[in-house]
């Protein structure tokens, strides 16, 4: 019986630690809530997507990281991610972004079967990493370095 007292009371613990690092992640996270314009590199390997590149793995040229939580689908819990206004969307009809460790970021954008995710981290004002797409069938994943500078919101 002590034993499963103990157990559990371990269990709550771990619980309400993960619970307070998620909140001071999400907390952190505040520091790149704004625009960027995003500048990616060529795909590699190079293979011939024909218009699958642009279609699937192409952000908007421009995105809003807002401190909004998605309530739906896969952005249930995340950080929203929009085109900026005046910016072409992309297909994709899922997108969102977290802070998965202290300065390193997390944004995806997803058909529901294919699209990219991007993991960046910051460089003075600006953020910057690479991308890798993803398919629901079998087709080599590809990477590109990515440049995200920051830029005024258009309200």
């Amino acid at each position: 019986m002590k034993l499963l007292i103990i157990v559990i009371a371990v269990f709550f613990m771990a619980n309400e630690a993960f619970a307070a690092n998620q909140k001071l992640v999400q907390n952190e996270a505040i520091n790149y809530v704004g625009c960027y314009e995003i500048t990616l590199g060529p795909w590699l390997p190079d293979i011939n997507l024909g218009k699958d590149e642009e279609i699937f793995i192409t952000p908007p040229k421009k995105i809003e990281l807002q401190k909004i939580i998605g309530k739906s689908d896969f952005e249930k819990g995340k950080l929203s991610m929009r085109a900026v206004l005046g910016t072409r969307a992309s297909i994709h009809q899922t997108s969102w972004w977290e802070l998965k460790k202290k300065n390193k970021l997390y944004l995806v954008w997803s058909t529901g079967r294919s699209g990219l995710t991007m993991y960046l981290y910051p460089t003075e004002s600006n953020l910057r990493g690479f991308a890798e797409s993803f398919w629901d069938f079998n087709r080599g994943t590809q990477r590109s370095e990515v440049f995200a500078r920051s830029i005024p919101c258009i309200k």
